[in-house]
């Protein structure tokens, strides 16, 4: 019975992780698809989840207990504090592991690194006060009604899953930042149509991670300027002879 009780809880906590990460992916694919003007699968993985989503609304699921005798101002600041030590530490790791930046407040009013931004801790706020008290209740209520059976089944599921993806992205992105490194260091050794090429499989990641599209955008810049010198100088370099030959 212990063990049964422990792989019930587990299979819950996954299943609630697994819920807000694919909610948050929901709202930042919205959000982003709007400030970029185009469709956008935003976050490190392929399937539509976002662990750091997951991981805040887990956090705050666990800790619910102690939170639900505060006042709505404590539970703020709490909700507040929480998202942003918490985003900062992921942006910490997936520099220091992937060297990755999956976001910039750069261009933030009160943001600190690039990595964390006062505004979006305050949204944060708002989204832990919205799902503590109005949506995670009516969730949790729904898995507590869920056959114990399933509810393990599908944690399972998700698990395998999730390191599938984290697996397969890892892959793409070390791909990705060895093309991005052979190209700085050879640049001047590369095609504009080459470069073009060998990025091609990486779309959805350029238009995800906004110091990677940066760096492309600066080499692909770098390559068209070298190509339209090029071609300007074939240019010249033919006006010139057919200027000899009028002349002659």
């Amino acid at each position: 019975m212990p063990n049964l009780f422990w792989l019930d809880y587990v299979s819950n906590m996954v299943l609630t992780f697994a819920s807000y990460a694919f909610a948050g992916w929901i709202l930042e694919t919205l959000y982003r698809s709007y400030t970029q003007q185009q469709l956008v699968n935003p976050g490190f993985l392929k399937g539509p989840f976002l662990p750091l989503y997951g991981s805040f609304t887990l956090l705050v699921a666990i800790t619910e207990p102690l939170l639900s005798n505060l006042a709505w101002g404590w539970q703020f600041l709490y909700f507040v504090v929480l998202s942003t030590v918490l985003e900062y530490v992921s942006g910490l790791c997936l520099r220091r592991f992937f060297h990755l930046q999956l976001w910039d407040y750069s261009n933030t009013p009160l943001n600190f690194q690039g990595q964390i931004a006062l505004p979006f801790s305050l949204i944060w706020g708002v989204l832990g006060l919205i799902f503590a008290n109005f949506i995670h209740p009516n969730f949790s209520y729904f898995l507590f009604h869920m056959p114990s059976s399933s509810r393990i089944v599908l944690a399972a599921i998700f698990i395998l899953y999730l390191m599938w993806d984290i697996i397969q992205s890892t892959i793409l992105l070390r791909r990705l930042e060895q093309i991005v490194d052979i190209f700085q260091q050879n640049h001047g050794l590369q095609s504009y149509e080459r470069f073009l090429l060998l990025f091609r499989p990486f779309q959805r990641l350029l238009s995800t991670y906004p110091k990677l599209r940066q760096t492309v955008n600066e080499t692909v810049s770098l390559l068209q300027a070298k190509q339209d010198s090029v071609e300007e100088y074939v240019k010249a370099q033919s006006r010139r002879i057919l200027d000899q030959i009028k002349g002659d």
